[in-house]
Order: C-alpha cells, then sequence, then structure tokens
C-alpha cells in the first residue's frame, strides 16, 4: 500500500515535470519565432536606410561644394539623379503611415524639413546643364 502511494506520487511527478517541459519547449518555440521576425525586421530596416544615408552622404559633398563656391564639384554634381531621388522619397507610399503626406516612407516633421532644405538648395545651387537649375513641379515651384 505505501509502495502503491510512492508509486503514483512518481506518476504524478513525473506528469507535473512532462507538462512544464512541454510548456517551456512552447515558450522557446515562440522566443525563436519572435528572434526571426526581429532579426528579418533589422535587416528590412537596415536595407531602407542605407540608401538614405547614402544620399544624406552624397548631398552634404554638395553643401560643402557650394559653401565653399567648388564649382567644378558643383557642376560635376548628378542633380537630376537627385532630384528623382528626393521625388521618389517624398511621393513614395509609406505604407503603415496611413498616407499622411508629411509622413510618407517613414519621413518624420525633421526629416521633411530636411527634405524642404535640400530642394530649396538645389534650387538656388545653380544647374550644370540647360535645365535652368532646380527643382520643377509640385515640390521646386520657384517664385
Amino acid at each position: 500500500m505505501v509502495l502503491e502511494g510512492a508509486l503514483e506520487a512518481q506518476k504524478e511527478e513525473t506528469l507535473r515535470l512532462e507538462e512544464s517541459h512541454r510548456a517551456a519547449f512552447v515558450a522557446l518555440v515562440d522566443k525563436e519565432r519572435e528572434r526571426s521576425m526581429l532579426i528579418t525586421k533589422n535587416r528590412d530596416l537596415v536595407a531602407n536606410e542605407a540608401p538614405k544615408a547614402k544620399f544624406a552622404e552624397g548631398f552634404m559633398v554638395f553643401i560643402e561644394a557650394i559653401e565653399n563656391e567648388d564649382l567644378e564639384t558643383v557642376q560635376s554634381f548628378d542633380e537630376k539623379a537627385m532630384m528623382n531621388t528626393i521625388l521618389t522619397m517624398m511621393n513614395c507610399d509609406g505604407g503603415e503611415n496611413g498616407g499622411n503626406d508629411v509622413f510618407k516612407i517613414g519621413l518624420n516633421l525633421e526629416e521633411k524639413a530636411t527634405m524642404d532644405a535640400i530642394v530649396a538648395a538645389v534650387n538656388t545651387g545653380g544647374s550644370s546643364g540647360g535645365d535652368n537649375g532646380g527643382f520643377s513641379g509640385e515640390y521646386g515651384k520657384q517664385t
């Protein structure tokens, strides 16, 4: 009788440990899934930010050339490509941001102000070709 009680207690303990093991395994699988999702999200964020950083770096060279009156560098700068990049960034659908014009492609107010400053700098920076320089259309209205 004592042996049966000890055997029953051992079975209950085994069942409790097995259930605990299953719960821990499910939690581990959930954490692995979350980690994988976060790694993917991080890669996507890095991939989305790299072109912005490259663009900003190139634009700073342009701004410095204007400030230093380095006409050779200013004239060698590809204004058309820069304008296309800016317009693409400003007109691209941001997805999660509900279509708010200020926040397209994740532009916050500071980034929008930076883009506006870039447009203004290009409009006043001159041109290397016969296009009279600057932007035209919605984002480059010259008064």
